[in-house]
């Protein structure tokens, strides 16, 4: 305790305690929590006779940048003459950013008339002035700055390590999976809910809509993936929960039921911004067969593309395998399915939907067989995928000369463009010279690091999204190999299935003479071999 003497001239000071943890460390340790801190400077201003006037929280907030409610409500009442004293519990609480840091503990507080003080640094502007204006303070922020880094590196680096080893690092196990109790990066299949994701894709597959399949399971009284979490870890369900056509479609789409581990769909913005970007598919981690699949491959693919064409029943008959994918090639209507049932047989054609409701004047009965042209189809898919199959190895031959332009050419814009950053957080720390010179105002230095550091993380992105597309091209074998392996599973087709139209096909023309053409899904790559097999 200090002397008496010195404690009636600290009771004048009216004391804001800051607090502050990261999501990140509030996960790894009870140490720094806000309670602890909270208990902890409150009994070292009680032990002081110091006055306290208001504790401001920041849980859950980064410490790379100054951009926090509470801080900034500080920052508030510091202006407003309600606080003159700043009580932290060490640097890295105040914050972790360095160039900012220095500006409020150099600039703002001391034009403020603001004393700080770091408890356990033993840092206090007041008591200590020559420390704090020691180059001792500004190395101390640095470093907290490098931690924030470092940690921020090792924690994306360890994550995606992680991805790419098949791990699962999400919070919580998606919808019929949980994670093992051995193993917390290892799903299993919940057995207790397993039939019901079977379901929704069964259902879906004989032509069931995504809001039929929401009502079906909530008049069965199926709880929905939030309640059933909720029911095992013991918690109130909210009885207003219902099945959505949103969320059978997000189970619909999750790859991760085939037993190939999907992950990576986002990148946070940078360290400083608690900000996620959604990537694009070609960029999500894919590692196949890390777990138990619940859903087939093929029948998964079956619903990806019933879900982009939207097909549905228009009769109580059972839809055709084309339904959906014939267009009359005058009109641009699909064509209709019409089923002949004689004593016998069924006969089933295909006749243009506008001839059947407007007759002949408007446009012709282009009538053809399904039979017939489901012979057609298959021919013509054999045709297309034996080619393919015989250009792949020039494709390859390609692809990798164009990967080693393609190498150089990323690594000189990287180059340019960390030269570029370092030019520019130059220029931010002369800024900040130039404010400790007094060459330009506080407002002035606010706006200008504002703009630098906006450059800066723009850069930062964009170098990350080069490097990341540097490690995917000098990884990859050849681009169109994916491509190949998926064409050619379907090689020496004998009999057409719904899966194999949905993959392989996104529509089929039917003219006047019934010629018949197939507009492939792929389209452009499909080109690209069929150029090379005839150049």
């Amino acid at each position: 305790m200090l002397p008496n003497k010195k404690n009636q001239l600290l009771s004048e000071w009216n004391i804001a305690i800051y607090v502050r943890i990261s999501e990140e460390e509030r996960n790894k340790s009870e140490y720094d929590s806000i309670a602890n801190q909270i208990t902890l400077l409150c009994e070292y201003c009680n032990n002081n006779l110091l006055n306290i006037v208001q504790v401001y929280e920041d849980d859950g907030c980064k410490g790379g940048n100054f951009d926090r409610p509470a801080f900034q409500q500080m920052i508030k009442d510091i202006e407003r003459g309600i606080i003159n004293c700043v009580l932290v519990k060490d640097l890295s609480r105040f914050g972790r950013e360095h160039i900012e840091g220095d500006y409020y503990l150099e600039k703002f507080f001391p034009s403020k008339g603001v004393r700080f003080i770091a408890m356990l640094d033993n840092i206090d502007s007041v008591a200590d002035p020559e420390r704090m204006n020691s180059i001792e303070v500004p190395l101390m922020n640095l470093l907290n700055e490098q931690y924030l880094k470092d940690v921020s590196n090792s924690t994306k680096i360890s994550l995606s390590i992680k991805r790419k080893e098949g791990k699962f690092v999400g919070a919580v196990a998606p919808y019929g999976y949980m994670k093992s109790k051995n193993d917390k990066h290892k799903l299993i299949v919940d057995e207790e809910v397993k039939p019901i994701v079977e379901r929704i894709f069964s259902l879906y597959i004989d032509y069931h809509s995504q809001s039929e399949i929401a009502r079906i399971l909530n008049q069965n009284g199926i709880l929905t993936p939030s309640s059933f979490r909720k029911s095992k870890e013991d918690k109130v369900i909210n009885s207003n929960s219902r099945w959505s056509s949103t969320t059978i479609k997000k189970i619909l789409t999750q790859p991760i039921y085939t037993g190939d581990m999907v992950q990576g769909r986002t990148k946070s913005y940078s360290h400083k911004v608690n900000k996620r970007i959604p990537l694009p598919q070609d960029e999500w981690i894919r590692i196949e067969s890390t777990h138990e699949a619940i859903i087939d491959k093929a029948i998964f693919k079956q619903v990806q593309s019933m879900i982009t064409k939207n097909v549905k029943p228009t009769s109580e008959v059972k839809p055709s395998l084309l339904a959906g994918l014939l267009v009359c090639a005058e009109c641009g209507k699909q064509m209709q399915r019409s089923v002949v049932s004689p004593a016998d047989k069924s006969y089933s054609n295909f006749v243009c939907s506008t001839y059947k409701k407007f007759g002949k004047s408007v446009c012709s009965s282009h009538l053809i067989s399904e039979e017939v042209i489901t012979e057609i189809i298959i021919s013509l898919l054999n045709l297309i995928i034996k080619s393919m199959i015989d250009v792949d190895t020039m494709l390859a031959a390609k692809d990798s000369k164009n990967k080693r332009k393609k190498i150089r050419k990323l690594e000189t814009e990287i180059s340019i463009l960390s030269k570029k950053q370092i030019e520019l957080k130059g220029l931010k720390t002369g800024t900040y010279n130039d404010l400790k010179l007094d060459i330009i105002t506080n407002d002035e230095y606010k706006d200008i690091i504002s703009f630098y550091n906006k450059q800066i993380d723009s850069i930062d992105d964009s170098i990350k999204k080069k490097k990341e597309l540097l490690e995917v091209t000098a990884t990859n074998q050849h681009h169109n190999e994916e491509l190949f392996v998926y064409f050619n599973k379907y090689k020496g087709i004998t009999k057409l299935t719904r899966a194999i139209v949905c993959d392989l096909v996104d529509s089929i023309t039917i003219d006047n003479e019934r010629n018949v053409v197939i507009n492939y899904r792929f389209a452009d790559e499909i080109k690209e071999y069929i150029e090379y097999k005839y150049s």
